[in-house]
C-alpha cells in the first residue's frame, strides 16, 4: 500500500471513475493510482459498471413518460403540491411548484 499525505476516500474513487472528480483532487487520485494496483481495479470495475448501467438505461431513460405518471404531476401541480425533477444527466433538481 503506497504512502499517501492525503487521504483518498471511496468516493473520490467513484467519482474519479466517473469522470466527475474536481481537478486538483483527479491528480491526487491518479498519483494514488498508479501506485494501488488493487484501487486501480476497483476504479476500473466502477467505471465497467456505470457505463453497463448507461447502456441498459439510457433507452429507458429516452422514452416518454407515461400518460398515468404524467397525470399524476398535472393532479400534484395543480393541487399547488411540490413536484421536483431531477435530471438524469447532470443530477440537477427542478422544483414544477405552481407560484
Amino acid at each position: 500500500m503506497p504512502i499517501c499525505l492525503e487521504i483518498i476516500t471511496e468516493e473520490d474513487l467513484h467519482l474519479y471513475a466517473d469522470g466527475r472528480l474536481e481537478a486538483d483532487r483527479r491528480e491526487a487520485v491518479g498519483d494514488y493510482l498508479s501506485e494501488d494496483d488493487e484501487a486501480l481495479q476497483r476504479v476500473e470495475a466502477y467505471h465497467w459498471q456505470t457505463a453497463e448501467l448507461h447502456r441498459w438505461l439510457c433507452p429507458v431513460i429516452a422514452e416518454p413518460v407515461p400518460e398515468r405518471l404524467a397525470a399524476i404531476v398535472r393532479s400534484a401541480i395543480s393541487q399547488n403540491r411540490s413536484v421536483v425533477v431531477v435530471s438524469s444527466e447532470d443530477r440537477t433538481r427542478q422544483s414544477l411548484r405552481t407560484p
